[in-house]
């Protein structure tokens, strides 16, 4: 009885593993598109997030936002922690009733053309600015 393997079993062997590679090779590439996607809409809901909270303190420059926003009703928000070469930024005036304001929030992604996250704020307004 011999021992080992004869040559054509090694090469059917490395054959059958190289179909088998490449057979999986599409489903590979798409579980990293897709967890790519992922990171970037975690990213994507953590800038909404973060907006959202400034929007409710009253620092200067989120004042101005707030009255440039009652003025126009819709106006390009730009902040230190949000990259404009790969995200944009929208707040919208939603609506304005009484003491309150309600801001929708928007991040568009450059990366992923179709990508949005947008997310609802309610702000108060009396007492913030001075006639």
């Amino acid at each position: 009885m011999k021992k080992g393997f004869i040559l054509l079993e090694i090469l059917l062997g490395i054959t059958f593993l190289g179909i088998v590679a490449a057979a999986s090779l599409p489903l590979m590439t798409n579980s990293m598109i897709s967890m790519d996607r992922a990171a970037e809409r975690g990213e994507m809901i953590y800038l909404c997030d973060y907006v959202a909270q400034k929007l409710k303190t009253d620092d200067d420059e989120v004042l101005e936002s707030v009255e440039s926003l009652l003025n126009e009703g819709s106006i390009e928000y730009r902040d230190e922690e949000i990259d404009e070469d790969v995200y944009s930024c929208t707040l919208d005036l939603m609506e304005a009733e009484g003491n309150y304001m309600l801001i929708g929030v928007r991040i568009k992604s450059q990366k992923y053309d179709n990508m949005e996250v947008r997310l609802e704020v309610s702000r108060q307004i009396q007492g913030v600015f001075t006639n």
